[in-house]
């Protein structure tokens, strides 16, 4: 287990200097290897750029209260939980606010889909088809978490072969069946938001 939260660490030092990590924001989690009931997510307050594997993440298990003990995990720990109930095949779930995803939700707008084709760095997110088109969906930035959490989860199901869901203002939550797969999808997707929006949408 130490390894795969070296991993998320990494992860997160990765995003923290890109500048998609900043002022504390955002967290990082991942499913127990041993135990698929439970997961590991970064603790509150920190900065992603300075994880300690064995310091810095709350052992939670599906379904738990956010424990208030320190160190104390995210409200949004939920969103976390409530997606690896929902899906067997996720392994970790990263979190992040990185600056151009976060414009595109924002123009697309919560309850619209944010389509992506004819690039072919799709094939990060797992497209390999000819004429394949992603769709990525934005939800509604609640304030209310456990709403928030329905949200993006109900999103998740819509289409499940894509892995992520933008959040309007607010960021994207994408999760893979690894560490390293997690990390891919968000790079890629904002990559792919970075293209588009200078494409697209830049005025």
């Amino acid at each position: 287990m130490l390894e795969t939260l070296l991993a998320v660490c990494k992860a997160g030092a990765s995003f923290d200097q890109r500048g998609w990590m900043l002022a504390t924001a955002g967290n990082l989690s991942v499913r127990d290897t041993k135990d698929a009931a439970h997961y590991y997510v970064s603790a509150s307050g920190l900065q992603k750029g300075d994880l300690h594997p064995t310091q810095d993440f709350v052992r939670m298990g599906l379904g738990m209260r956010t424990p208030p003990v320190h160190p104390k995990v995210s409200a949004e720990t939920i969103v976390h939980d409530q997606l690896y109930a929902a899906f067997d095949g996720i392994a970790s779930i990263q979190h992040v606010h990185a600056p151009r995803m976060t414009l595109i939700s924002r123009v697309i707008g919560a309850g619209n889909i944010w389509e992506i084709e004819g690039l072919e760095y799709i094939k990060a997110l797992g497209f390999w088809g000819e004429g394949d088109i992603v769709r990525i969906p934005v939800v509604l930035n609640h304030h209310h978490i456990p709403d928030l959490a329905e949200a993006v989860v109900a999103a998740a199901h819509k289409d499940t072969r894509v892995p992520g869901v933008l959040v309007e203002g607010h960021g994207v939550y994408a999760w893979g069946d690894s560490v390293a797969a997690a990390r891919r999808h968000v790079e890629a997707i904002e990559f792919l938001a970075d293209i588009c929006w200078e494409e697209r949408f830049r005025s």
